[in-house]
C-alpha cells in the first residue's frame, strides 16, 4: 500500500477522520542533497498537527523509516510557537527573532512556506502550518492588522483575526545546535 491508497481507504471507512501523514524526507542522510521546501513543510505541519490540536479520531500515518527516524524533542517543539493576533503585546523585533531563531529565510518576496519578508512597517511571513502566508501592518510597534495573501501577485485577499507561526522545518542552525554538532562530530 502507499500513503495515498492507504489513506484513500481509510477515509471511506471513517469519512471524519482526520489523517496526518509523517513522510520521509526525500533524500538521504549524508548525501550532497537536502530535502525539499515541500518535504520539509509536511513534516513540520504533521509534527505540529500531533501535538497541538485535537487528536481524537487521528491517524498518524508514515512509513517505518518516517517514523524511527529522530526529529526535534517534544519539549523543543511546544516552546517554539508564538500567535500573533491584531492589537497583541508583541513587538516587531520580538516576531523577527522568532523568525531568525525559527529558521525562516528573509527574502524580497515571500513564495514559499520558511520565507518573510520586511518591507518598512509591512512584515510578510509564510508559516508551514498554513495554506496562505499573512501580511503583517505595524504601526510602529502595535499590530495593526493580518491579512492573507497570494504568493502569485502578492496581493492581500482576506484579513485574519490570528495566525501562528511555527518552526520552519525540523533543521534549526542556531548556536545551540551547531555547537552540539561540532563537539559530536569531532568524537
Amino acid at each position: 500500500y502507499t500513503h495515498s491508497s492507504l489513506k484513500k481507504n481509510l477515509l471511506r471507512l471513517k469519512p471524519d477522520m482526520q489523517i496526518i501523514e509523517f513522510p520521509d524526507f526525500d533524500c538521504n542522510f549524508f548525501s550532497n542533497l537536502s530535502p525539499t521546501t515541500k518535504n520539509k513543510t509536511q513534516r513540520i505541519s504533521a509534527l505540529y498537527k500531533l501535538i497541538f490540536l485535537d487528536n481524537k479520531n487521528t491517524i498518524f500515518l508514515g512509513s517505518m523509516k518516517s517514523l524511527v527516524t529522530k526529529t526535534i524533542p517534544n519539549i523543543n517543539l511546544e516552546k517554539s510557537r508564538i500567535r500573533i493576533t491584531p492589537k497583541s503585546k508583541l513587538k516587531y523585533d520580538e516576531i523577527n527573532n522568532f523568525l531568525n531563531e525559527a529558521g525562516y529565510e528573509k527574502v524580497d518576496f515571500v513564495n514559499n512556506t520558511g520565507e518573510y519578508a520586511i518591507r518598512g512597517e509591512i512584515m510578510d511571513i509564510f508559516s508551514p502550518i498554513h495554506n496562505f502566508p499573512v501580511r503583517i501592518l505595524f504601526d510602529f510597534d502595535t499590530i495593526e492588522n493580518l491579512n492573507y495573501f497570494s504568493v502569485e501577485n502578492q496581493l492581500s485577499f482576506e484579513k485574519v483575526n490570528g495566525y501562528n507561526l511555527f518552526l520552519s522545518s525540523e533543521f534549526q542552525f542556531n548556536n545551540k545546535n551547531i555547537e552540539c554538532f561540532r563537539r559530536l562530530f569531532r568524537k
